[in-house]
């Protein structure tokens, strides 16, 4: 019987899982109970009586899940408070903390709680919030280490971004800073497209209107060697290539037998382990086009 309530309130309590932790209810519910097993919790009759007794301590568990874990801490309140509903919490009342807690909405959430929330595994719900208040602008600045975020900057680039555009760089006199749209972060790798060098989203170029998705990745290399030895692309042409890319087995051979200068030079490359990555990163980005940054790098024929 004990056993089948902490199923309930396990699966119940999943809802408050970040994303990434809880895809899926059944996923969900496995790594909860893999965050209790830390603290000794098992699937068990007497996991849910340790669960509920004095022993299983508030300080013990947001250890465990906050810092251990980065669960945030307010969805961590909810989780505990629906896993130990109706047990005495007698740490908390003596640490004046209420047994039950309000929870606010994410859009009732300060910029500063926002941003203390945000993070390359934050829940969809955050980085969501964040991106309707900033409006799509640059608003998150890094320090040195290019991972912690400069709160005091972030939020009044955040605040900024309500009524008006935001640089992409910013200077204190000392110190120059990138600052970043959400959902970026200094050091990822991007796909960029192999004609224009325009980094892709979803795999989609904007500069052509075109999608590379399916296009072998071999091909995409191929296409961008003949773009830096001088052949030019109309956006007609660019689709034929991409329905030659797209066959399997045959893309890259019959690439080369319509460019043969080309597939040398590829060959070359490629035994010499030179091949365009078509990767970058967002600061290497904006050193390769610093003041016309949606400027197309060739000239198409039209």
């Amino acid at each position: 019987m004990s056993k089948s309530i902490l199923n309930e309130r396990v699966l119940k309590a999943t809802a408050y899982l970040p994303k990434n932790l809880s895809p899926t209810p059944e996923k969900g519910s496995e790594s909860l109970f893999e965050i209790l097993e830390l603290l000794g919790i098992d699937n068990s009759d007497q996991g849910y009586e340790l669960l509920m007794s004095k022993h299983c301590k508030f300080g013990y568990a947001r250890e465990v899940f906050v810092e251990k874990k980065g669960i945030p801490i307010v969805k961590f309140s909810q989780i505990w408070g629906i896993l130990r509903e109706g047990a005495e919490d007698e740490e908390k009342k003596s640490e004046g903390i209420p047994t039950t807690i309000k929870i606010e909405t994410i859009g009732q959430l300060s910029d500063q709680n926002l941003l203390t929330q945000y993070g390359p595994n934050c829940s969809s719900d955050v980085e969501e919030e964040l991106r309707k208040r900033s409006k799509g602008r640059n608003v998150i600045v890094f320090e040195s280490d290019r991972k912690t975020i400069n709160e005091a900057l972030s939020i009044k680039f955040l605040k900024q971004a309500r009524v008006g555009v935001t640089p992409p760089e910013w200077s204190d006199g000392t110190s120059h800073f990138a600052v970043y749209p959400i959902g970026k972060w200094p050091d990822t790798d991007y796909d960029i497209c192999p004609i224009t060098g325009k980094v892709l989203v979803d795999d989609y170029c904007s500069e052509i209107g075109l999608s590379w998705k399916g296009v072998d990745f071999e091909c995409r290399q191929f296409l961008s060697v003949a773009v830096h030895n001088d052949i030019r692309f109309s956006v007609l042409d660019i689709r034929q290539m991409m329905l030659i890319a797209k066959e399997k087995d045959r893309g890259l051979k019959e690439l080369k037998e319509i460019f043969p200068k080309i597939a040398i030079e590829f060959d070359n490359q490629k035994r010499l382990g030179t091949l365009p990555t078509l990767k970058t990163t967002i600061d290497e980005y904006r050193s390769d086009v610093p003041n016309k940054p949606f400027e197309p790098q060739i000239n198409f024929r039209r």
